[in-house]
């Protein structure tokens, strides 16, 4: 351990004793901030931007060893679904067309059958049906949730070259 004393901002840059979670939303942000980025033009790109990041946020914690996985915060089958909720509400969301932002959130439930099925070669890990349902029950009420967000975001234009009626 270091003998430096741990303020929040040296607590973030001190690599030896911040979660690989910190690190990868550390990642995250300075690839969406850097001068180099890609810019996001409105805020559908910027939303698309950022489930890629929690995406592969969860996919590394989901196939980490469990001597590297951070300390839990939340019940695990709480953070499940919370986990994949935001990752189903998200495409619902910021994606224009309905079935490939439907297609893009229900993708995530075999996503996280496909992660708990890996974790049976991950030492310390194993396959959990309590996890998968949880994830598959985060997805849904992503789905039930984005369906309003979805709703608001699509006027008559987006709505009409999605192939949808335009509403009255």
């Amino acid at each position: 351990l270091s003998s430096r004393p741990r303020n929040s901002r040296r607590a973030l840059l001190d690599v030896d004793h911040r979660p690989i979670s910190v690190d990868l939303w550390i990642l995250c942000l300075t690839m969406i901030s850097s001068d180099k980025a890609v810019r996001p033009a409105n805020k559908r790109q910027f939303l698309i931007a950022v489930w890629g990041c929690l995406l592969a946020s969860v996919v590394v914690l989901s196939l980490l060893p469990a001597s590297f996985a951070p300390e839990q915060v939340v019940d695990d089958g709480l953070g499940h679904c919370l986990a994949y909720l935001v990752l189903a509400v998200i495409p619902m969301a910021a994606l224009r067309r309905r079935g490939t932002a439907l297609a893009a959130a229900l993708s995530m439930i075999p996503l996280g059958i496909l992660l708990e099925v890996l974790q049976i070669q991950i030492p310390g890990r194993a396959f959990e049906w309590k996890d998968a349902g949880s994830n598959s029950l985060g997805v849904m009420l992503g789905l039930v949730l984005g369906l309003p967000l979805r709703l608001r975001s699509t006027g008559p234009t987006e709505a009409r070259s999605a192939g949808e009626p335009a509403k009255p």
